[in-house]
């Protein structure tokens, strides 16, 4: 069973066994430069303790990469939503781990970019930044900032799809309801 599992995909160039697929190699090397660990999302433990979890790209129900990861992910995620945290999944499809979040966000494939430096721009915009965070451990935060002021969730609707009052909200709640836990998907 497993052979057939990576026989396919190395077929079509999307395996590379020493490393795992494409996507978690490339994921790796950019949370490394980005974060200093390729560690790079919450630990699904975290949503138990979490008011907010926000499940972007990242298919629980729909994905079996870990073993049995995907049942006992969801069994978690039901856990914790039934304990009052807040799922949100920002997905093109509406997989079987939309369809058990509390809000599943439609975006347009490929504009994922667009939806997240619009957020950036909401919570710098509304003074959300937890500026001693920042003051300690992020540099370039003036650049930054000065980046993200053209990407209004206005200009990301237009691309993403995503209605601008939804990026808004999403992005207030992410920054003012603590702790949050996000997870992003590895393509």
């Amino acid at each position: 069973r497993l052979a057939a599992k990576e026989r396919f995909p190395n077929i079509l160039g999307g395996m590379v066994t020493c490393w795992g697929s494409l996507c978690i190699a490339n994921k790796s090397a950019a949370a490394q430069s980005m974060f200093g660990t390729a560690a790079a999302e919450s630990d699904v433990d975290t949503i138990k303790d979490a008011n907010l979890a926000i499940l972007w790209g990242y298919g629980f129900a729909d994905s079996n990469r870990r073993g049995d990861y995907a049942g006992e992910a969801m069994q978690i995620i039901a856990a914790a939503r039934r304990g009052g945290t807040r799922i949100v999944v920002v997905d093109p499809y509406c997989s079987r781990t939309a369809a058990a979040a509390d809000q599943w966000i439609p975006i347009m494939p490929g504009t994922d970019g667009a939806m997240a430096l619009a957020m950036a721009h909401v919570v710098i915009e509304r003074n959300l930044v937890d500026h001693e965070f920042v003051s300690q451990f992020v540099l370039g935060f003036d650049e930054f900032r000065q980046h993200v002021q053209p990407f209004t969730p206005e200009w990301a609707a237009r691309i993403t799809g995503v209605p601008a009052r939804t990026i808004s909200d999403l992005a207030v709640e992410y920054a003012t309801k603590q702790p949050a836990a996000l997870f992003a998907g590895d393509g």
